[in-house]
């Protein structure tokens, strides 16, 4: 019985560092596209991928990340340092 207790804290333990590093992944992606959002989006975001946990940051990735392209396309070729 108490193999089956470690076994279970153990898998608790990775699937909470798994979803702790999915919410600390999104947040640092969507501090990296704020100077391309409204400061009320960014807030939302940041709520959403906090508040609503696993699925606010699956959330975010979906519907929410702003495409690399639309980025770059922002920028002129001389502006790359």
């Amino acid at each position: 019985m108490m193999n089956f207790s470690l076994l279970m804290i153990s898998i608790i333990i990775v699937l909470v560092l798994l979803q702790m590093g999915l919410q600390i992944f999104a947040t640092i992606d969507l501090v990296k596209s704020h100077p391309y959002r409204e400061q009320t989006e960014f807030v939302l975001w940041i709520l959403v991928i906090w508040l609503i946990s696993t699925i606010g940051a699956i959330l975010y990735f979906i519907i929410g990340r702003v495409k690399h392209e639309s980025i770059t396309e922002t920028r002129k070729p001389n502006d790359w340092s």
